[in-house]
């Protein structure tokens, strides 16, 4: 159970903005961190859990034959199709959340770092209760992001890219629910200073809540 000791930053932003290698840097600095993608990839993936019975009751077009969730799914069906897009998040979330609970009462750190693209969209950090958070937004340009987005998927099609960022929440959207913001459209030496200056006001807002 996860209490008011526990405090965590929700570390947010669009696809290829950034988020993961931010995510690397302070676990570099020894700050506990969760990708809650790669977390929510391990219950979809696992034919064992639970919310695998359920995927494939309302979706099995969409499983393999050992009943996981189709990978390429996410890209080629939920991403065409918005309300099957939100049942399947519907789906996922009370499981992925238990797990993130479980995971982060275990921490004894002064501060977590929770890493999502759909942290603000699903309302994460206000679904776990009794805590201390911040919301840390990665922000890049467009440009920057769709260049990004391209490399780390060369087969996707343009048309592809555009609706699975277009799917996402914008900075626009989320901006009265983020506290700090990463300026990520230099280097990497730029993006690491901006991370252990946040490390160091993070660490006195841990000591002084």
């Amino acid at each position: 159970m996860i209490t008011q000791n526990h405090r965590i930053i929700g570390l947010a932003g669009g696809i290829a903005s950034g988020k993961s290698c931010v995510r690397k840097m302070f676990e570099q600095l020894g700050v506990p961190c969760i990708d809650i993608d790669i977390l929510s990839r391990s219950i979809h993936q696992n034919p064992q859990h639970p919310a695998c019975a359920e995927l494939q009751q309302r979706f099995p077009q969409q499983m393999t034959e050992q009943g996981r969730l189709q990978r390429a799914s996410l890209r080629h069906y939920f991403s065409r199709f918005p309300e099957a897009n939100l049942s399947l998040k519907s789906i996922l979330k009370p499981y992925v959340m238990q797990a993130l609970l479980a995971w982060t009462s275990q921490q004894s750190s002064v501060y977590v770092v929770w890493e999502s693209a759909l942290l603000i969209e699903e309302k994460l950090l206000e679904d776990a209760m009794a805590h201390q958070h911040r919301t840390l937004w990665v922000k890049t340009t467009a440009e920057n992001q769709m260049k990004r987005l391209g490399m780390r998927y060369p087969d996707w099609s343009l048309e592809e890219l555009n609706r699975v960022v277009a799917l996402q929440y914008t900075i626009d959207q989320a901006q009265h629910l983020i506290d700090d913001i990463i300026e990520n459209n230099a280097d990497f030496d730029s993006l690491k200073s901006q991370v252990d200056q946040l490390h160091q006001n993070y660490l006195k807002w841990g000591a002084s809540t």
